[in-house]
């Protein structure tokens, strides 16, 4: 998974490990569940379990600085508070991840 490390001024002197934060990177995930899934299917695997679906715990905020969903590996982030938009009534939003699962099943 490509996680890059994300370096913030914080004014003081801390040692580097305190001031580096490591980030999701939702694409990253989509091409490495596409490589491992196309390695299995080679393999004659029909299907596998992939990853969290969702982790409610790791919310998605706006504010980059409260957002926990860009730890999260689930194939959706869940809204803090309210429902998302491509599913209305629901409190998550597909991730680029969600996308590639689907696709691969809709076409199976």
């Amino acid at each position: 998974m490509d996680i890059k490390g994300v370096r913030y001024d914080v004014g003081r002197k801390y040692n580097d490990w305190f001031l580096t934060r490591q980030v999701f990177d939702p694409a990253a995930t989509r091409r490495e569940l596409r490589i491992v899934r196309d390695d299995l299917h080679a393999e004659g695997m029909d299907g596998a379990f992939v990853w969290t679906f969702a982790d409610p715990r790791l919310t998605y905020r706006a504010d980059p600085r409260h957002d926990l969903d860009m730890t999260s590996t689930s194939l959706v982030k869940t809204h803090e508070r309210g429902p998302g938009t491509t599913y209305p009534g629901l409190p998550w939003e597909p991730k680029p991840a969600f996308g590639a699962v689907a696709s691969f099943y809709a076409a199976r």
